[in-house]
């Protein structure tokens, strides 16, 4: 009768530690995906304003209706590194200077506040 109980007490014992181990796993990992999917968001809503300050900028400065995109890429930090890629007729006759100089101007214009890093790509066709 005594190894019975004691052997009761084991299995219960044993089987309230692993049920509180599989909980408290299940926990971290919901805690986890909740973090992630915050940071989306953010990352969401920083590439829709960088999108329309972009855009606002050009058409106010004499590049209508260019096409932009933005890429980006996650650093090993997590931090994301934008990319716009621009086209527009006028930017197509410019020289590699001109260009440069407009990639500087766009840095400074659309001033970006935040753990990230934007970079200036020019698509160029042969009309």
């Amino acid at each position: 009768m005594r190894r019975q109980f004691v052997s009761n007490v084991a299995f219960y014992s044993t089987t309230a530690v692993l049920i509180l181990i599989i909980v408290l796993c299940i926990g971290a990992t919901v805690k986890s995906e909740s973090r992630d999917e915050t940071q989306r968001m953010e990352n969401r809503i920083q590439e829709q304003q960088l999108m329309s300050d972009m855009k606002q900028y050009l058409n106010e400065n004499g590049y209508r209706n260019s096409g932009v995109t933005l890429t980006y890429a996650l650093e090993e930090d997590g931090s994301p590194d934008y990319t716009f890629t621009i086209h527009h007729k006028k930017i197509n006759s410019m020289s590699e200077t001109e260009r440069g100089a407009l990639s500087a101007e766009l840095a400074r214009a659309c001033n970006a506040v935040g753990n990230y890093s934007v970079s200036y790509e020019y698509l160029l066709t042969d009309f």
